[in-house]
């Protein structure tokens, strides 16, 4: 999508470095082909790409905001859609998710594979929507101290019966101490046992 040269030249370059996942050199070097054309759709989608796999979902989805502003044929970049959906998913966007993802589910010969996972991302939408407008009144309740017995624990699952508990633990926050993961569960009076 691009006629610069060097912009080319500088993707070709960066080739090399996502051989090596060296992610953050070929956004970097992408970076300085988008300087010599801010237009280059190619560029955009694979520094998306690098930014997803980096955790950087700002970047991700500004470059692929980009992909879609500067594209003459959006058709070509359909899957562009789904992942910008899921990006103002994870970003809280709520109305711009669902814009974007019913657009990507109307598109004919799109990816099969992702129809269900869009689907899903439009249902936690909605369902995000809802509990925003109507919040739940809950309030924290502290475990025993047989569960809370570490100076760190996070990460708490309790299965759907409420009879068991799972959660990380610590001794320390020095690199030296590994997490575990420790399971407790009531016993037939209703009292957590100590985890194990």
């Amino acid at each position: 999508s691009t006629k610069s040269k060097k912009a080319i030249k500088l993707y070709e370059d960066s080739e090399h470095y996502m051989a090596r996942r060296q992610y953050i050199e070929v956004i970097n070097i992408l970076n300085l082909a988008l300087e010599r054309d801010i237009k280059f759709v190619e560029a955009h989608l694979r520094i998306a790409f690098c930014s997803k796999l980096l955790n950087n979902i700002e970047g991700q989805k500004r470059n692929l905001e980009d992909v879609l502003k500067y594209t003459e044929t959006p058709e070509r970049y359909v899957n562009v859609y789904f992942s910008l959906g899921e990006s103002y998913y994870l970003t809280q966007e709520y109305d711009k998710a669902l814009m974007v993802l019913n657009d990507f589910l109307q598109y004919q010969g799109i990816n099969q594979r992702l129809i269900p996972e869009a689907e899903w991302l439009v249902r936690n939408v909605y369902f995000a929507k809802d509990a925003i407008m109507k919040p739940l009144d809950i309030e924290p309740e502290m475990l025993p101290e047989i569960i809370n017995s570490g100076p760190l624990q996070y990460f708490p699952v309790l299965t759907g019966d409420e009879e068991q508990i799972y959660f990380t633990k610590r001794q320390g926050a020095h690199p030296r101490y590994d997490e575990n993961i420790y399971m407790s569960k009531k016993d037939d009076q209703g009292n957590w046992i100590p985890p194990y």
